[in-house]
């Protein structure tokens, strides 16, 4: 950003702000934080249509995570809006799978699968495999909320089919939701197997929320195959991760596979 600014260029230092909110939600800043972080980078928009974006969706999965459901649903709404003024591309399609993120954080898993699946929709017609082997892996995981564990195999499937080697999160996320999928199956070898290597993948990351999250799967994993012990230990390490971001719901969660 200070580069930018002493070179006057408007377009690289949007960008860089943009991604400091991004981190906000990925990284390891606490969610309240977080929305500090967001509000401060929206007085600064000034009219920067791109930048007040990705603020406010960066801005709705922390208040998700900080236990604010109502205002997250609201602030997804006026990054949708925003999004839809700038037409069906790549950048709406990152304020999908954003906007999938809260809603399911606040409870609304289907809203959730729809955002995605819309946002995969486009990536599709324009050839796109990058963004679209995110979007689908989080899918598979609004899948397995909604208690379709066939479905989400299939998805998490399609997201190992187009996911690059050196992306990490789709690589953690496809393993975890296929894992709980085989799991289900009663395939518990490959399960626990997917589960581990989802977790070895996650924990050198900062990313705390994709570490719990997988994690939890682990936990789940482990609970289908009977192994209490492991599956309580997998879970209070997801605990301390959430309490550690602020991340209310996932914390729930993670005290309830804990017990």
């Amino acid at each position: 950003m200070t580069h930018a600014r002493l070179a006057r260029d408007d377009p690289a230092e949007s960008w860089a702000r943009g991604l400091l909110a991004q981190s906000a939600f990925w990284g390891p800043v606490p969610a309240p934080e977080g929305i500090r972080r967001c509000r401060e980078l929206l007085a600064q928009a000034a009219g920067n249509r791109r930048l007040e974006l990705t603020a406010l969706q960066s801005m709705a999965g922390l208040q998700a995570m900080a236990g604010q459901p109502e205002a997250a649903r609201g602030t997804v709404e006026r990054a949708l809006a925003l999004a839809g003024d700038m037409g069906e591309n790549r950048v709406s399609s990152l304020a999908r799978q954003f906007a999938a993120s809260a809603l399911a954080l606040a409870g609304d898993p289907a809203a959730a699968a729809q955002q995605l699946r819309q946002g995969i929709r486009v990536l599709e017609r324009q050839g796109e495999a990058g963004m679209r082997s995110n979007l689908t892996a989080d899918l598979a995981h609004v899948l397995h909320r909604l208690g379709r564990p066939a479905e989400a195999l299939q998805v998490a499937l399609a997201s190992r089919a187009i996911a690059a080697h050196d992306d990490l999160f789709a690589q953690v996320r496809w393993r975890g939701a296929a894992a709980r999928s085989l799991a289900v199956q009663g395939r518990a070898s490959e399960a626990e197997r997917l589960a581990a290597e989802a977790v070895e993948i996650a924990t050198p990351t900062d990313m705390l929320t994709m570490r719990a999250d997988a994690l939890l799967d682990q936990a789940a994993v482990a609970a289908a195959a009977g192994r209490a012990g492991t599956a309580r230990r997998a879970a209070e390490a997801a605990l301390a991760l959430y309490r550690a971001k602020g991340n209310r719901p996932g914390g729930a969660r993670a005290e309830s596979a804990a017990r």
